[in-house]
């Protein structure tokens, strides 16, 4: 990747700041939806209060 970003003209520094952007990007990307898939699904998105009222 770093190859093909100095194959567009940007210096060496910036090529390399730039794969390590995109890299942290996706690895952050990855983690976000591995932790979604291992969360249980809610049943219900909002949450009724509790029942108060004397019985």
């Amino acid at each position: 990747m770093v190859e093909a970003l100095l194959g567009t003209g940007l210096p060496e520094r910036e090529a390399a700041w730039a794969c390590w952007t995109l890299v942290y990007f996706v690895l952050g990307l990855s983690q976000e939806s591995k932790r979604l898939r291992s969360r249980p699904a809610m049943t219900s998105p909002v949450r009724s209060p509790p029942d108060t009222t004397p019985h």
